[in-house]
């Protein structure tokens, strides 16, 4: 195990309370391609990665508002060769109106929320257009606190070992969430969204990583 250690290199990391989230947009989308062929799939997915301040400050454990700020990666019509990608920044507001302690440091809340977008269409586009969005919703999620544990974990191979040490401080989670709204094209025309979300929450956290050298 030592030998495996020595060849592989130590990367120190850093990483704040965030948000990481995957949105689909059930609503379909058609395509006709110039073949005739005809096929249905999402209209978009859309991935978000977010800081939650309030997340590392344990005098805010019961709060009430949980602000969130970040970036969107958004595919339109994923389906299919034509797809086009945005890209955008969003500010969150959710207000818990139940929060049920389940034990030890683990909880259960359900949160109505407010997100507010601005995303620019069509990176592919010398011109992109920047479009505007409000969406309204929910979610339930179950949670915890991490009081500063540390974990570690090692596995050693033909090319060194690989893992890591690293402690971890502040709230964690997954949930599910649905949201609704819309967003302004510069043509003034308003496109309709509808999104179901699985999102995970990560602890502030900090450690080494272990690179295998080969």
């Amino acid at each position: 195990m030592l030998l495996a250690l020595l060849a592989c290199i130590p990367i120190p990391y850093i990483s704040p309370p965030a948000d990481f989230s995957v949105a689909v947009n059930p609503i379909p989308a058609t395509f006709v391609d110039n073949r005739d062929n005809v096929s249905t799939g999402p209209s978009s997915v859309d991935l978000r990665a977010g800081l939650v301040p309030l997340g590392v400050v344990e005098s805010m454990r019961d709060r009430v508002v949980d602000p969130t700020v970040g970036v969107v990666f958004s595919i339109q019509r994923p389906s299919f060769f034509d797809s086009t990608l945005d890209l955008g920044g969003y500010g969150r507001v959710a207000i818990r109106t139940w929060n049920d302690q389940l034990g030890g440091n683990t909880f259960a809340a359900f949160e109505p929320r407010i997100t507010v977008d601005v995303i620019s269409k069509d990176l592919g586009d010398t011109t992109p257009e920047v479009s505007p969005g409000l969406l309204v919703g929910g979610l339930i999620r179950l949670g915890g606190w991490s009081n500063g544990e540390v974990g570690a974990g090692f596995s050693a191979g033909p090319g060194g070992a690989s893992g890591g040490v690293g402690v971890a401080y502040g709230e964690w989670g997954v949930a599910l969430a649905i949201d609704g709204g819309a967003s302004l094209r510069a043509s003034g025309d308003i496109d309709t969204r509808l999104f179901l979300a699985l999102e995970f929450r990560a602890p502030a956290s900090a450690g080494i990583m272990l690179v295998p050298i080969y």
